[in-house]
């Protein structure tokens, strides 16, 4: 269930962001269905359009770093990409991606052996080798995003207690 604040007769945030119909069909959502409603899929995919040119020009002018491991892997999932500030591993989808000062990363894993992580920065790209501890913890975010499916190139016990950490862990997601 994807929680919407608002207020009748107040501007909000999300006036600014979304066309006026856009809005209004939150508005007739969250009227039927009382304080929370439930989004379907479709609806979602339709927000994406909106804000992807925007999304896409913050990430150009982000560091891209592509960690690198010779002993370790990385695990893909069914939802690879993640955005988190790296102390609050329960941020929801792209949350704060736009703001510098919460200090958000955006990863997702390329190989098995490399990793994209793209935070603020002063507009560089490079490579650095990830500790095992940082190969642990970039797998953790990748496993708290995941839907459903966690993908690993082989058997580790390591990811299989990541796994099992974080088994009860969902994030709030539009459901239909």
């Amino acid at each position: 269930m994807v929680h919407i604040a608002f207020i009748p007769g107040e501007k909000s945030q999300i006036s600014r962001r979304f066309p006026a119909e856009v809005v209004q069909r939150f508005r007739d959502e969250i009227l039927l269905r009382g304080r929370g409603v439930s989004l379907s899929p479709k609806f979602y995919l339709e927000l994406v359009p909106l804000r992807a040119t925007k999304y896409a020009k913050l990430i150009t002018e982000m560091d891209w770093t592509v960690y690198r491991s010779r002993t370790d892997f990385f695990v893909t999932s069914d939802n690879p990409a993640f955005a988190r500030r790296p102390d609050s591993l329960a941020d929801p989808g792209l949350v704060g991606l736009e703001r510098k000062d919460l200090g958000v990363e955006l990863g997702f894993p390329l190989s098995r052996d490399s990793l994209l992580l793209v935070h603020w920065g002063n507009l560089r790209v490079g490579y650095q080798r990830a500790a095992p501890s940082r190969v642990r913890e970039l797998n953790r975010r990748t496993i708290l995003s995941a839907h459903e499916h966690v993908y690993s190139p082989e058997r580790s016990n390591t990811i299989e207690a990541l796994m099992e950490e974080h088994s009860d862990f969902r994030l709030s997601y539009p459901v239909h």
